[in-house]
């Protein structure tokens, strides 16, 4: 009877660690914050580079197609500016990184610099960022679903296996599954380190490497939204949500001092949100509130003037 009694104390134990809702809870409130923020930027100017362009329209305002082109597709790279426009699709880090990697780069480098900042601009740029969070949310389930079993494999390997972890891991698949659809998931690209080592300065080290895809609901997060921009706000006190190709990138570097820099994913609701008011910007939005709302007695003056009506 002991060896039952052992064997009887081992499945208390298992079952007492074991939480099959704590995932699911945790997707769940992950996807109502991420919905909220998403609501909450949508809701305080909607449609809103369509109410600029009315606005531009109603009050003969010019526009400049190419100048709504360049900020969507191929935002300046110039660093010269008070702010850069590549922070209203990248965070802080992401910009620093597309503005000066180009110059840190070893002379012998295969993309000559004059080409690469082309391809930088787009990777960082807003159309990328929908691209990707277009693409993200049938990948992430694929990322999320290949790090679960990862965890069950590393949880069983070894002399001593964590049965208690490895049973946690797969009631957690279902969860993770359904979260990389909502919210995302990361994959580590550790793997492509080597590739990546002689092609670095000198004094300069990647110790880690990852991709965030987003999800569905995932709004990202840029260094500033279309006010700060304008207000020249480059503090963090007035960011943005969206995303670029490049924003997803995370990188742990090692520069003399450590650099740790997140991925940042995004969605397709989030990055064509943040599309949209770019957009807006471009044709001449100041970041607050509704253009229409200033357009209203334009408008109703245009139609005074067209039916030649008192109104």
């Amino acid at each position: 009877m002991p060896g039952l009694t052992a064997t009887h104390s081992a499945t208390v134990a298992l079952t007492a660690d074991f939480d099959p809702l704590g995932a699911w809870q945790d997707v769940f409130a992950t996807a109502k914050d991420n919905a909220t923020t998403l609501w909450d930027t949508m809701s305080a100017a909607p449609f809103v580079a369509g109410q600029q362009l009315i606005a531009d329209l109603i009050n003969g305002t010019s526009i400049d197609p190419q100048a709504v082109l360049d900020a969507i597709v191929q935002p300046s790279m110039s660093t010269d500016l008070p702010i850069s426009p590549l922070g209203l699709s990248n965070d802080g880090y992401h910009t620093l990184i597309a503005l000066v990697l180009p110059q840190m780069l070893p002379s012998d480098f295969p993309i000559p610099t004059d080409q690469l900042e082309p391809i930088l601009s787009f990777a960082a740029s807003p159309l990328s960022g929908v691209l990707i969070g277009a693409l993200s949310p049938s990948i992430s389930p694929l990322v999320a679903l290949g790090n679960s079993v990862n965890d069950i494999s590393t949880a069983l390997a070894g002399d001593n296996p964590d049965w208690t972890a490895a049973l946690q891991d797969v009631a957690n698949m279902p969860a993770n599954i359904v979260g990389g659809f909502l919210n995302g998931a990361t994959v580590n690209l550790d793997a492509l380190l080597p590739l990546l080592a002689d092609q670095l300065p000198e004094g300069i080290t990647i110790s880690s490497l990852s991709y965030t895809f987003g999800g569905l609901l995932s709004p990202g997060e840029t260094g500033t939204d279309v006010y700060g921009y304008v207000n020249d706000i480059f503090d963090g006190s007035s960011p943005g949500i969206g995303g670029s190709l490049l924003n997803g990138l995370g990188i742990n570097l090692d520069l003399g001092f450590p650099l740790d820099v997140p991925g940042l994913g995004v969605g397709p609701i989030g990055a064509w949100e943040s599309l949209q008011e770019i957009i807006a910007g471009a044709l001449g939005w100041d970041g607050a509130g509704n253009p229409l709302d200033d357009g209203a007695d334009s408008l109703v003056q245009l139609v005074s003037d067209i039916f030649n009506t008192s109104v």
